[in-house]
């Protein structure tokens, strides 16, 4: 397309007033002028209304101008800049600025041949570097002779240009312009892509496309200006800081010892702050490199000083850099990475590491992620302390309650985002998306290994040196850092091996703070030290600005700044109330704007929030950090550090297939002794009850809320440790489904009333996701997770069996309304089929509604009739007959899954329950096709159902989730079915084959040994299998009890162990102590306790 000039351009010479596009609506709008009515009414009604679209703005109606309090602007003053004509601005502003009459002043001619041309597209901008230079140059000559220490400083500083930080600004538009070309065949005389992209270049630095380039995007004129204005101040400032404090380097850093000139100088570590300013490494010629910092390093001191008194007491002696600092700046000595000598070195890393953990989680850090960690042999080193003595963020506008109240936090939320976890130190799972490749990464300062994706995705550069050069962004793979320990042979150690001694140190230095916590705080003491030392506020993650960064880089941003300044105003999202939230905006915005990452500061001994353009915010946070520090020290001890521990155990929890596992479940089997005393119900019920006073105790409760904090999986084959949410596989509904059975049974009160409480915790939590489901555009984002263990289904499930037992509550009338109009939303929109999240799962729980009498108006049933629609028309031809099956979209396999979880068995299970309801939908024959499917699936040899997951760990499985247990309960609960009629031979004989996987023949019943005792993949969960085939009369009576009667031994021994990864204790109900204590219920009493794995209805 042909860009249109503005009137008057002359293609020899920059626009006349073309400066003015370039200022932002606060630049707009002067005291002596302001347009009174936009020239383009149209143009301004157009464009506000693309900035109301924006999320912070939609919806906000007449607080729209509240909402721009951040822009500077009111909506009526916006709506007359975004119409005004370009001309007209010009002549009203007062006079130009002074990055146009440096790009006005400037030498656009090209280079002369012998200097070092910017790389390929980023020589547009070359006339302006040349300039930047010339002026750094007179610069660096006015600080005077620097002395022979310093020689090669210059021009080691003038060859720094920052060639990164103008990519991010220059290469959208130019690869724009080059695609453009290209299309209107002004490139056609190169042969080649890649002559045609030279043709390109070398145009960019004729001064007839340099003035139509800089007309065209003023934006970009203006940005690219001041960033290199910046580079020269920052440059500039950092030569005077190392000639002013070589003095001091030479005696604290290197002993006396001189450097005999600069080597090199290598800006850009972490990110650019305050106009550009950045970390860098110094490298001499004979004596060791340095780190320049642009902050105090007061905080750094002061924690070495902390260290040092710990040093005294401690057994290990943790390592701190050495550091020099000033008011504004610092330098620090650079660690080198270096392997460990011996395993007793790794050990006394994670000692020490778990020693940091201590501390910095008693002093408020955060931020230690992979970057900030240096592994030295034994010595873990943290190199960047900015985010010690982390302020807590102010409270936000209050959440509401329903009666009007202030809505209390989450308690487990809370407690694990203050806990040691906050560190970031701890090994962490980030949850990626699909574009990834991978599920999840871990960027922590205890993990970080290489070649993980990026957070989020970056732009990347395609078909690079060619015209068809473009843009795409994706997940790149990281370089990993330098902070996990290795072998001599470069092995890397793993963490989760090490989780013994990271807690031991851990231990040493909690204990060491209480015992030390009068000296710790008394006045003047070492935490009383802290006060003045500067430190970091984080209001958003760095990504968040980098991206916001590189997003307003859009050439459609840069004609007019107002524009980009929109795309910016993003940030006011989630902003803090009044008007200190404005300025904090405010100043993020000014910062993206200037293409830097905002840096704000707070004094741990004062409430006021230090912006980074040099104001203030009085009163900010609600109490001084130092405060929060002192509080959080006092309240350490016993029942404090038992919650600690468990936090940092359940951290080390892996990326592992908890099924693969397979050991016997006691040292009697071990030893070929079978325990022939069975075990009887009252025995069961006693070792249910246990487990139910230990879930109890794992449980967090603060003003009348509670929540549990464990592991759990945050995605597909990923497994971290989390607060629970309200589903029912490892969530509050499955716990209190099962406290709600265990008050039944044991007649204790205890624990119906805290199964009460938790269903109180899950309509609340059930009204939270609805609203926030309500705030998204219709049909936007991906369709909820419907199945029946999940967050919206599995609450129903919950509390239908609560109200039974109960003799009636209150809880499903809360929740019917918002969760079944998630099933109307997205029934027609998931491509998930299966029990645990899709369409066959929810229609198990709509029949628990109906069979439980709630569905009064019919809602259920004709969601039901819905869900049996989807489930028939998205099955698909399995096998070589006429078999059905349903492909799983969330999980990638050879052949549509068999099984009960996620395959066909399930899928099937629940059409076999609709057919009654729904005879017409046709779900008699899918049942059909979907048995034929199974059966041709099944491996007569293996005597099993193969397990045709992409990452199976191995082919056949015999678990409720994959394989031959799961599909043999299913069997079970088929017979007798209307839509299996005379099939009953059939299912017993696939039931009788999953009762003996492996074993062709009359073997013996092979269930157990599972590896864990829960229900999805584990001991408990299979003899669900033998418990229906002894009330089916297809096994003789005894098994069950004599099963039951081993695993109560192997408890004795090594207690319950539960499904998760690393087999960390958890309390949720499919892989943890709630599905342990509820299968021990059932088998006691099978009468009174319907089986959850088969989701049958209350009554069942």
């Amino acid at each position: 397309m042909l860009h249109d000039r503005w009137p008057g351009e002359d293609a020899a010479s920059l626009t006349p007033g073309f400066w003015a596009a370039a200022c932002y609506a606060r630049e707009r709008v002067t005291p002596a002028s302001a347009p009174s009515v936009p020239d383009n009414p149209d143009l301004a009604a157009a464009r506000l209304a693309d900035w109301r679209a924006l999320a912070p703005f939609r919806g906000s109606g007449e607080g729209f101008s509240d909402a721009l309090r951040p822009v500077g602007v009111t909506e009526p003053v916006l709506h007359r800049l975004l119409g005004e004509d370009p001309e007209a601005l010009a002549a009203r502003l007062p006079g130009r600025p002074a990055w146009a009459d440096r790009l006005r002043s400037a030498d656009l001619t090209p280079a002369q041949s012998g200097t070092e041309p910017l790389p390929g597209l980023l020589r547009v901008a070359e006339p302006l570097v040349r300039r930047a230079r010339d002026r750094l140059r007179l610069s660096l000559h006015r600080l005077g002779p620097f002395p022979a220490e310093l020689d090669g400083l210059c021009e080691a500083l003038l060859a720094s240009v920052p060639v990164a930080r103008l990519a991010v600004l220059l290469k959208p538009t130019m690869i724009l312009e080059i695609n453009v070309a290209r299309v209107q065949g002004g490139l056609a005389s190169g042969r080649t892509g890649e002559e045609r992209y030279n043709l390109f270049v070398d145009a960019l630095t004729t001064p007839e496309e340099q003035h139509r380039l800089w007309s065209e995007y003023p934006v970009l004129a203006r940005c690219v200006v001041e960033l290199l204005d910046d580079w020269v101040a920052d440059r500039t400032r950092f030569a005077r800081h190392l000639r002013d404090d070589l003095a001091e380097l030479c005696d604290t850093l290197w002993s006396g010892a001189r450097p005999g000139g600069v080597a090199a100088v290598r800006f850009g570590h972490g990110d650019v702050h305050r106009r550009g300013r950045s970390v860098c490494r110094v490298d001499f010629h004979g004596v060791p490199s340095v780190f320049y910092k642009p902050r105090s390093l007061a905080v750094d001191e002061q924690f070495a000083a902390l260290l040092h008194r710990f040093n005294e007491d401690s057994p290990h002696a943790l390592r701190s850099p050495r550091t020099s600092t000033r008011a504004d700046h610092g330098w620090a000595e650079h660690v080198t990475p270096r392997a460990c000598t011996s395993r007793q070195d790794v050990a006394r890393f994670y000692w020490r590491t778990g020693a940091l953990l201590a501390l910095v989680h008693a002093l408020r850090g955060t931020d230690f992620h992979h970057e900030n960690l240096i592994a030295a042999g034994e010595h873990p080193v943290l190199v960047d302390l900015e985010a010690l003595l982390h302020p807590g963020a102010p409270e936000r506008a209050p959440r509401r309650s329903g009666s009007g109240g202030v809505e209390p936090d989450e308690p487990a939320l809370a407690a694990l985002n203050e806990s040691v976890r906050a560190t970031a130190l701890l090994p962490s799972k980030v949850v990626l998306d699909a574009a990834a490749g991978v599920s999840a990464a871990d960027y922590s300062g205890l993990n970080g290994s290489q070649g993980q994706p990026s957070a989020v995705p970056v732009p990347v550069e395609k078909n690079a040196g060619t015209d068809e050069v473009h843009i795409v962004w994706e997940h790149i793979r990281t370089e990993g850092g330098e902070n996990r320990p290795r072998m001599p042979d470069g092995t890397y150690c793993h963490p989760a091996d090490h989780a013994p001694d990271v807690l031991a140190g851990f231990r040493c230095a909690y204990d060491w703070i209480v015992a030390r916590r009068a000296e710790l705080l008394a006045p003047g003491g070492l935490i009383a030290g802290f006060a003045g030392t500067p430190v970091r506020f984080l209001p958003r993650a760095s990504f968040v600005y980098a991206k916001v960064v590189t997003q307003s880089m859009h050439p459609d941003f840069l004609r007019d700044a107002l524009d980009r300044e929109r795309s910016t105003a993003r940030l006011c999202a989630g902003r803090y109330a009044g008007s200190a939230g404005a300025a904090v905006v405010r100043a993020e915005m000014d910062a993206v704007l200037r293409g830097d990452i905002p840096l704000f500061q707070a004094l741990p001994g004062a409430r006021k929030l230090m912006l980074d353009d040099g104001r203030s915010v009085p009163g900010f946070f609600d109490e001084p950090v130092l405060t929060a520090v002192r509080g959080r020290i006092e309240a350490m001890g016993p029942e404090d550090q038992a919650l600690q521990e468990r936090i940092i155990a359940g951290s080390f929890v892996g990326r592992v297939d908890v099924g693969l596992l397979e050991k016997p479940p006691s040292a009697a089997s071990r030893h070929g002794r079978r325990r022939t005393r069975t075990a009887g119900a009252g025995e069961l019920v006693d070792a249910a009850t246990a487990i139910g006073d230990r879930v109890r105790r794992l449980a967090i409760v603060r003003d009348g809320r509670v929540g549990w904090i464990a592991p759990k999986d945050v995605a597909y084959g990923v497994w971290d440790l989390a607060a629970l949410d309200e589903d029912l596989y490892s969530g509050l509904s499955g716990i209190g489904l099962y406290l709600a059975r265990l008050g039944h049974l044991s007649g204790h009160r205890r624990f119906t009333s805290l199964a009460s409480d938790i269903a109180d915790e899950v309509v609340r939590r059930v009204h939270t996701r609805a609203a926030a489901a309500a705030r998204r555009p219709a049909g936007s984002g991906t369709p909820a997770d419907i199945g029946a263990f999940g967050a919206w289904m599995g609450p129903l499930y919950f509390l239908a069996h609560l109200d039974r037992l109960l003799g009636g509550t209150a809880h499903v009338a809360a929740v019917r309304e918002p969760l079944l109009s998630a099933v109307e939303r997205d029934l027609g929109r998931t491509k998930t089929f299966d029990v645990v999240a899709g369409s066959a799962g929810c229609a198990l729980v709509l029949l628990t509604l109906i069979d439980a009498g709630l569905d009064s108006d019919g809602r259920a049933a004709d969601l039901a009739r819905r869900a049996a629609r989807h489930l028939v028309t998205g099955a698909v031809p399995g096998g070589t007959g006429r078999g059905l099956a349903w492909e799983h979209h969330q999980i990638g396999s050879s052949r549509p899954l068999t099984g009960f979880a996620h395959g066909t068995a399930g899928i099937v299970t629940a059409l076999a329950r609709l057919h009654p309801f729904v005879p017409e939908e046709g779900c008699a024959a899918a049942v059909t096709g979907g048995l034929a499917y199974e059966k041709e699936a099944f491996d007569a040899e293996a005597g099993n159902w193969p397990d045709f997951r992409s990452d199976a760990p191995s082919p056949f499985r015999s678990l409720w989730c994959h394989g031959a247990a799961g599909i043999g309960m299913s069997r079970l609960d088929l017979l007798g079915r209307t839509a299996t009629t005379g099939r009953e031979e059939e299912l017993a004989a696939d039931a009788m084959a999953a009762l003996r996987p492996g074993d062709s023949g009359a073997g013996t019943l092979r269930l157990t040994g599972r590896g864990s005792d829960s229900m999805c993949h584990g001991d408990l969960g299979n003899l669900e299998l033998l418990l229906l085939a002894e009330q089916s009369g297809r096994v003789e009576p005894g098994h069950l009890a004599r099963s039951l009667g081993e695993k109560l031994d192997a408890a004795a021994e090594t207690d319950w162990v539960c499904g998760s990864p690393s087999r960390s204790e958890a309390p949720g109900l499919m892989t943890g102590l709630s599905g342990v204590g509820h299968q021990l219920l059932r088998f006691a009493c099978p009468e009174q306790v319907p089986s959850v794995l088969l989701l049958h209805p209350p009554g069942a």
